[in-house]
């Protein structure tokens, strides 16, 4: 399936609009359209035309092109973006390049106030063990997520937070933790070969407050779920779930003489 772009009319390499992005405006995006017709939309929105052509990416040089981009420095990708949403100050569907992919589905003010946001992220990351003398790689992790968010409810301050993830290890991160080699081999702990796959689900409610402007304390309460995991039957497979709980604040004890106010995201500020 084709992407579209836009780039510079008359040039013969592609030569990309780049837009501002960010929570404060000091990070770098572009833009890309799922058809012809949003793309071409878009420019006579913005009365690009006369500078502006839109530009037809198969699969490979669309991934070569945000590659590209990353190099760059651009860590935003910009997906059917229109005009009059970016005029209003509104924000548009955006996914984080890089090792994280985050997609914001919700992002929609409350009418009693405060703000709902829905996210779905992706990550891949490298696993080190280290005994402080060396790092040694223990494999790699992958993990999707959908998280939800209800910031500042009916303007009370408090935000009410929730996360699933669901976690696949390569075959040498599972080996690390459930591999039994036969010189380790016992009679009641016999040889296992772990294999790579479903590693666990993590599911996480909690919330946060702000007591006193220079205060924020956040509780939470999390629980590990590993039944049905690709080595489940390993010897060294101890438990079907797991529960934890956490606590914790947030203490300012000194600031400049000059500040300025931090609006949270989720007030109507």
């Amino acid at each position: 399936m084709p992407s579209f772009v836009l780039t510079a009319k008359d040039s013969e390499a592609l030569q990309t609009t780049v837009f501002r992005a960010g929570p404060v405006g000091d990070e770098e995006a572009v833009a890309a359209f799922t058809s012809e017709q949003a793309a071409e939309r878009y420019l006579q929105d913005a009365e690009w035309s006369d500078q502006s052509v839109v530009a037809e990416l198969q699969e490979v040089d669309f991934m070569l092109w945000l590659a590209e981009a990353y190099r760059d420095g651009v860590r935003f990708l910009a997906v059917n973006p229109q005009r009059n949403q970016q005029i209003e100050g509104r924000r548009l569907t955006t996914i984080e390049i890089g090792p994280q992919l985050e997609l914001s589905l919700v992002d929609r003010a409350m009418p009693a106030g405060g703000r709902v946001q829905l996210r779905f992220n992706a990550e891949l990351r490298a696993v080190l063990g280290t005994d402080f003398s060396k790092f040694n790689h223990r494999g790699v992790v992958a993990e999707l997520g959908l998280g939800i968010n209800y910031r500042n409810v009916k303007r009370s301050g408090i935000d009410l937070l929730a996360a699933i993830s669901t976690s696949y290890g390569s075959e040498r991160l599972q080996d690390y933790f459930y591999e039994v080699d036969p010189e380790f081999a016992t009679d009641t702990r016999p040889v296992f070969d772990a294999k790579g796959g479903y590693l666990e689900t993590q599911v996480f409610g909690g919330l946060g407050f702000r007591p006193r402007k220079n205060i924020r304390v956040f509780v939470g309460m999390f629980t590990g779920l590993y039944e049905g995991a690709r080595n489940q039957e390993s010897p060294l497979f101890e438990t079907t779930s797991s529960t934890g709980f956490a606590i914790g604040f947030v203490w300012t004890i000194k600031t400049s003489r000059r500040y300025i106010d931090i609006v949270d995201m989720g007030s109507n500020q």
